[in-house]
């Protein structure tokens, strides 16, 4: 089964992002949502979803990577906290995971970030979420984390030129 580059969400993904939403494991749910939930049911996928699809496109970019039957299998996003810097976010269907997705999502949202002027992504991230982490560490941009508690809170600089080696890297403990 091939998947499609990444692509902006539309008001007519909703069923899509529904079923997406409820086909995901507790532990992926508690990872991209920092224990909040630890399902998705019914009526907390079809709030998750009107708060995706639901937006102002100037400060909330969602994008989709679908399979050849246009189902989702991943979604990743950036919300604008403050002109230059906004928070970035990504799911991935369980059976799919370590497949590139969250990958091609980040370099698609960083692309689609810049050109609005945003030079800063934040993401607060579980301490079990290993992948995120690995994710964000090996961007290949300046990065900056802080422990607090359960989770890490990243900041990536995006404006900064790409490093080949990897990107510096620098983690603080904060209690």
């Amino acid at each position: 089964m091939s998947l499609n580059p990444p692509r902006i969400a539309q008001p007519g993904d909703r069923a899509a992002v529904q079923r997406f939403l409820e086909r995901l494991s507790p532990a992926t749910v508690q990872s991209r949502y920092l224990g909040a939930w630890t399902t998705l049911s019914r009526l907390a996928a079809e709030r998750e979803t009107r708060r995706l699809l639901d937006r102002n496109p100037d400060r909330h970019v969602v994008l989709l990577v679908t399979d050849d039957h246009d189902e989702i299998r991943g979604i990743g996003e950036f919300v604008v906290e403050e002109p230059g810097r906004a928070e970035v976010a990504f799911t991935v269907e369980d059976a799919f995971q370590h497949r590139g997705i969250g990958r091609r999502l980040f370099r698609r949202l960083e692309e689609l970030a810049t050109r609005r002027g945003i030079s800063i992504f934040t993401a607060d991230v579980s301490g079990s979420n290993i992948r995120m982490q690995n994710l964000l560490r090996t961007a290949g941009r300046p990065i900056h984390a802080t422990l607090e508690a359960a989770q890490m809170r990243f900041t990536l600089r995006l404006d900064a030129t790409r490093s080949v080696a990897g990107a510096e890297s620098r983690v603080e403990n904060v209690a």
